[in-house]
């Protein structure tokens, strides 16, 4: 109860002053002056941690569930894909990087999260077991209905939307590519794109988890006007020996361990900059 946590933090506060712990003595200042502070829970809705607000921002930086649930409003999916592109653009600028390298990470950043057409996906972040025509007509990137921090409550919308456990998004956006790929330019490496888009979380290189998923559904993509297709959610990136990991040793050998690496983190850090700003601009609303 939010009096418990008062009553906790003004006595720490004060055994802090008697041991002259100054570090503790600001932090239970800040903390009982934040009015958005939190209580994290662990999945059985025990209390694990009292969290500040300004630390928030910490779980956009992440390929955890709780990397698509924020504060705030909602993001359009769309929104967020175009701007990521915008800032994989400025950090590829300000890089130094040549044209073709350029512009494989603002298509990467463009198509990235294709993957959460899936309605389960929508269903999921909108905490119900289906989502309407209407909203998968506006599919979201992020969603406000639930708490990042409340791991509970995010894994009980899953089971709910019969998402399953362990699926990436990111692998469905790559079957999604490889299916369509006449809607990436043809100037740049499409390989790299499909790499990338499928490591922005840190998997993929070369394996995505292990899935099972039988009652995958089919998933209409409409982006007007590069994109309009079918396709089933069941998409086994995860093969020991798709395509996915032969591609990855392919992107290896043409660019090094270390120029890969350095190509992956420019996407993934556009991503996540964009959004903390995303987050930062709902606190500010």
């Amino acid at each position: 109860q939010p009096q418990d946590v008062d009553a906790f933090l003004r006595d720490v506060q004060a055994w802090a002053q008697r041991q002259a712990i100054g570090w503790l003595q600001g932090l239970t200042e800040r903390l009982l002056s934040d009015a958005g502070r939190e209580l994290v829970t662990d999945s059985d809705g025990n209390p694990v941690a009292l969290v500040g607000s300004r630390s928030r921002g910490e779980d956009t930086q992440t390929g955890s569930d709780a990397s698509s649930f924020r504060r705030g409003r909602h993001v359009l999916l769309s929104n967020h894909q175009n701007g990521v592109a915008e800032v994989a653009r400025r950090f590829a600028k300000a890089l130094g990087l040549p044209g073709g390298l350029r512009d494989a990470l603002v298509e990467g950043a463009r198509f990235h999260d294709l993957g959460k057409h899936d309605p389960r996906f929508q269903a999921w972040l909108l905490g119900r077991p289906l989502a309407t025509p209407e909203q998968l007509a506006q599919p979201l990137a992020k969603s406000a209905v639930i708490s990042p921090r409340n791991w509970a409550a995010i894994r009980r919308a899953r089971s709910l939307a019969r998402y399953p456990e362990g699926n990436r998004h990111e692998a469905l956006s790559v079957a999604i590519l490889e299916t369509a790929q006449d809607v990436l330019p043809e100037h740049v490496d499409r390989e790299l794109i499909l790499h990338l888009v499928g490591c922005h979380h840190g998997f993929g290189r070369p394996w995505f988890p292990v899935v099972e998923d039988p009652d995958a559904p089919v998933v209409e993509i409409r982006v007007e006007p590069q994109l309009d297709l079918q396709i089933n959610a069941g998409h086994r990136m995860h093969h020991p020996e798709g395509e996915s990991v032969r591609r990855f040793w392919r992107l290896v050998r043409r660019y090094g361990w270390w120029g890969l690496a350095y190509l992956e983190a420019v996407l993934r850090l556009a991503d996540q900059v964009r959004s903390a700003e995303e987050e930062s601009n709902a606190e500010h609303a």
